[in-house]
């Protein structure tokens, strides 16, 4: 997958994905990675809405990704689900190095499944891998690993509920995190190529947003 520049929009399949999960574990991080590669070791989480675009091609098709970041905060959890709307692509993510994100797994995936399209089409995402290194070794993870998470169990969720991509990634070194974003896009693309190559309106296809970002920048908020 290969990206390309800046083009008008009515040239362009459009794909809405969002990035949900608790806050605090990378989310905003590991999407500034996908679209701009840097880091920021510093980052603030996010409050309401992060807005991201990615301009890539997948089999000769131009594609537009609007990525919305979605907050983690429960306080903003029923502002955020009405973004979920149109979606068709969810990076859903919690935290290798902390437990709790994991378990709260079931709820985010509650919510997509209510306030999404029936079809949307879901990567699990385990974040700070960098943190988590170790080999599980007599039942215990080796000496400085903070993980908390195998890959076992994260495995076992995404086979439970029906999600057929589960990836660990880093931010910080950048590991993985394209691999995830380009997994999204050939299971959302491969599902809906019959609508793509059926369609005769290039501005139309698939998702057009409600709410439209200036094109001249890839990267925006919404705050509440």
């Amino acid at each position: 997958m290969s990206t390309t520049g800046l083009t008008p929009i009515n040239q362009y399949t459009i794909f809405k994905y969002i990035v949900v999960g608790d806050s605090g574990i990378g989310k905003s991080s590991s999407t500034l990675r996908y679209v701009e590669n840097s880091f920021e070791d510093h980052s603030m989480p996010t409050i309401g809405i992060e807005f991201f675009i990615k301009h890539v091609e997948y089999d000769g098709k131009k594609i537009r990704l609007n990525i919305w970041d979605t907050a983690g905060q429960e306080k903003y959890r029923s502002i955020t689900r009405s973004y979920y709307k149109l979606a068709i692509g969810c990076v859903l993510c919690f935290s290798l190095i902390n437990r709790t994100t994991f378990n709260n797994l079931k709820d985010h995936l509650r919510d997509l499944r209510k306030s999404c399209q029936e079809n949307i089409q879901i990567v699990l995402v385990g974040t700070f891998l960098d943190k988590a290194s170790g080999r599980l070794a007599s039942n215990k993870w080796s000496v400085g690993s903070l993980r908390q998470v195998s890959r076992i169990e994260a495995e076992q969720f995404a086979s439970e509920n029906d999600i057929l991509y589960y990836e660990e990634v880093s931010a910080k070194t950048g590991e993985n995190v394209n691999k995830v974003f380009d997994v999204l896009t050939e299971l959302v693309y491969d599902n809906f190529y019959e609508d793509i190559a059926n369609s005769n309106d290039t501005k139309s296809l698939i998702v057009v947003e409600e709410l439209e970002i200036n094109d001249g920048k890839d990267r925006g908020w919404c705050c509440f």
